[in-house]
């Protein structure tokens, strides 16, 4: 038996673009013997988590090295929603100097970082935190800190409504006419 399907995602917000293709083949089980008492604790401790998935300012750090010519034929390709979304965002970075653009990938980058650490409970974070660039690794390890210093119900009213929150901060930085 075999089965084949594929994800496509697009996130406009974050520019988020992931694909995957998932192939599933049949066969034989086959069961290890059991291990011996205490051994899972053993064989947990040295479980190191997959390493961080691709950052979705990766993906839109490869948007903004193409030339217009380039993208069309890729944009091309989107719904009209999903291409609108992403030139709008475009536009808006291709109007940032070059320092600006970089501050603002940066802080984008950082708050992706962020918030997926927030996820985990502090004790899996570790690993994470030792994958990230030296130069971002202390920024999230002190707004790490203030995050566990709330108490769980504001965490989780935070993550639940973290969508919102954001879209009003960016309504604070837009100057008013």
């Amino acid at each position: 038996m075999r089965i084949h399907f594929q994800i496509k995602y697009w996130r406009a917000v974050g520019v988020v673009s992931a694909v995957a293709t998932i192939t599933v083949t049949a066969e034989t089980l086959r069961v290890p013997p059991p291990l011996p008492p205490g051994a899972d604790a053993a064989v947990a401790s040295q479980a190191v988590p997959p390493p961080l998935p691709p950052s979705p300012v990766d993906n839109f750090r490869f948007w903004l090295k193409l030339s217009p010519a380039q993208r069309a034929p890729l944009l091309a390709k989107m719904s009209d929603t999903e291409r609108k979304a992403l030139e709008a965002k475009l536009a808006t970075y291709d109007a940032l100097s070059p320092d600006a653009q970089e501050l603002r990938l940066r802080e984008t980058q950082l708050h992706w970082q962020l918030l997926a650490l927030m996820k985990l409970p502090a004790a899996q974070r570790t690993e994470r935190l030792a994958q990230l660039p030296p130069e971002n690794r202390r920024l999230v390890e002190d707004r790490l800190q203030q995050w566990d210093a709330l108490p769980a119900a504001k965490q989780k009213t935070f993550l639940e409504n973290e969508e919102v929150i954001g879209v009003y901060l960016e309504l604070q930085e837009t100057p008013l006419p």
